[in-house]
């Protein structure tokens, strides 16, 4: 369905775009990775008392969502570099400038 949604919203296949589809994925992943960190202490911070008074034995560092570098270079990283060279130079000039 992305795919079909990309060819009709900007007229190219979305495989001219996303070449190396592991390697966007991965970095996604990075960013939520370091978004939900974020998210969860500013919900912590906001929230607390309502928190607390839910769940018996709250403890803070049990409710932050927390992704080591190692784990995410163990889960995706190596898996995904194995494949990827890097990030494709010129992915926004083939959605500005199409053939």
């Amino acid at each position: 369905m992305l795919e079909r949604a990309f060819q009709d919203t900007y007229g190219i296949p979305l495989t001219d775009v996303l070449t190396k589809e592991d390697l966007a994925i991965g970095t996604f992943r990075r960013a939520i990775g370091n978004i939900l960190p974020e998210m969860t202490a500013v919900a912590l911070i906001a929230r607390r008392q309502e928190i607390v008074s839910e769940t018996p034995n709250f403890k803070a560092r049990q409710f932050r969502y927390y992704l080591s570098r190692t784990s995410y270079q163990k889960e995706w990283v190596r898996a995904i570099a194995s494949r990827a060279s890097g990030p494709d130079c010129g992915v926004l000039s083939k959605i500005l400038f199409p053939d």
